[in-house]
């Protein structure tokens, strides 16, 4: 296995460095957002943090490949801004020559430990327990609010990690 999560660092959406060591003890959610969501997303992300907020980073990706660029980063900030997550900056979320570290991490089972599995769009999500290992990784088609994200989210609440989980992605 290589480097740990929180040895990884992202620029936000306002070029400043996250450093995800900074959230050690606390679960992570990336997630790979789409550049112009359905109402319906924005009032899942809502929801999820107001449910987990407290235990949980949510980090939401732009991804180059969903459309993401530096010319849509404004309107994108405008739509996710009020949700309570952070917004990474614009980075390569696929397999293949530059794909940012992070997102390297979370598709290679070299790295990851558990999963070998490309982004397959916008939707995706890796969950991240409290101790840096991903759990958890679903595709577009798993609702923030679905009782199966709950499982997800109470799973390690007693200290016992789940076993790895996903759903199938749809190419």
């Amino acid at each position: 296995m290589g480097q740990g999560l929180y040895d990884h660092s992202f620029r936000d959406i306002n070029n400043k460095e996250v450093r995800l060591g900074d959230f050690a003890g606390k679960k992570i959610l990336f997630m790979i957002l789409p550049v112009n969501p359905a109402d319906s997303l924005i009032v899942q992300l809502k929801g999820f943090v107001a449910a987990y907020g407290n235990r949980v980073q949510v980090i939401g990706v732009l991804s180059q490949e969903d459309g993401a660029s530096q010319a849509t980063k404004a309107a994108i900030n405008a739509r996710y801004g009020n949700t309570g997550i952070l917004l990474t900056d614009v980075l390569y979320s696929r397999k293949g020559g530059g794909q940012s570290p992070v997102m390297k991490w979370l598709t290679s089972k070299e790295e990851n430990g558990h999963f070998d599995m490309d982004v397959k769009g916008s939707g995706h999500k890796f969950f991240i327990n409290g101790q840096g290992k991903l759990y958890a990784v679903l595709g577009s088609n798993s609702s923030l609010l679905s009782p199966f994200v709950q499982k997800v989210m109470n799973a390690s609440e007693s200290g016992v990690q789940p076993v790895p989980v996903k759903d199938s992605l749809k190419s």
